[in-house]
């Protein structure tokens, strides 16, 4: 929560400017820290009152950003997104939370793939859920493909926040219990990946979480209820042909050699 003598400061200074240039501030605050000058034309339904961005960056409320041949607009200070955020009514935000993501996906189709965080964002806000778990589906993806670990838990645990379908759920809880072995928080894979088995009935899928919760069993040292429920879950799969089934052959083969390479 911002100061009180800081966030009048700051109100003090936003009321100063004159009133259109109030309102594109405003709706800047809405669209993030930093955004595309091409979004915020889009975004502003007086077009006269765009012409006071230049007025918003001499009173240095914002920076402007030359980057591969496109011009970005920053907030100077974070301060000042937020005390012009918090100064539209709840309604306000969600009514243009909406209209930014709707314009995004209209406008920027040809480089959505840049936007996937920042939909997931205004989708939530406006809570327009099933457009939310999609892009924070998305952006969870992208940012493990990067190994932006912390970032994709964020985005994953938004996604669960708001899936209604179980399998769906089931996958989400996989995801998290992914990363978070990688990272070495052995215990919440485990528990994610245990919550995950609950949620599936098919038995190949069952199959897919035991190998998981097998491994990290294994890593934490419980070698013997790892090789337990590996075979456990091959009998409960016995003469299916699917992926999970050799997938647990597959895991059991590695536990067992390593096993014999330790004793």
């Amino acid at each position: 929560q911002i100061p009180g003598s800081i966030d009048a400061a700051v109100t003090s200074r936003i009321d100063g400017l004159n009133k259109e240039a109030k309102y594109l501030l405003k709706i800047a605050s809405i669209i993030g820290r930093s955004f595309p000058q091409e979004l915020l034309k889009e975004i502003v339904k007086e077009k006269e009152s765009y012409q006071h961005i230049d007025e918003l960056e001499a009173a240095e409320f914002l920076v402007k950003i030359n980057k591969d041949n496109n011009v970005f607009y920053a907030f100077r200070h974070v301060l000042f997104q937020e005390v012009a955020y918090n100064s539209l009514l709840k309604s306000e935000r969600i009514i243009y939370h909406k209209v930014i993501a709707e314009t995004i996906e209209e406008k920027f189709k040809d480089a959505i793939e840049g936007y996937f965080g920042t939909l997931a964002h205004h989708y939530y806000t406006c809570k327009i859920f099933d457009k939310a778990l999609h892009y924070s589906l998305k952006a969870g993806d992208e940012a493990a493909e990067l190994y932006a670990n912390e970032e994709a838990l964020s985005y994953y645990n938004q996604a669960l926040s708001v899936v209604e379908d179980q399998p769906q759920k089931a996958l989400i809880l996989e995801k998290i219990g992914d990363i978070e072995f990688m990272i070495g928080r052995v215990e919440d894979s485990l528990k994610h990946y245990r919550e995950a088995k609950r949620l599936v009935k098919d038995k190949s899928q069952q199959a897919h979480s035991i190998s998981k919760i097998a491994k990290v069993l294994e890593q934490i040292g419980k070698l013997d209820e790892s090789i337990d429920i590996m075979y456990k879950a091959i009998k409960m799969v016995e003469g299916s042909e699917t992926p999970g089934v050799v997938e647990l052959y597959y895991n059991l083969s590695n536990i067992l050699i390593e096993s014999k390479a330790e004793s």
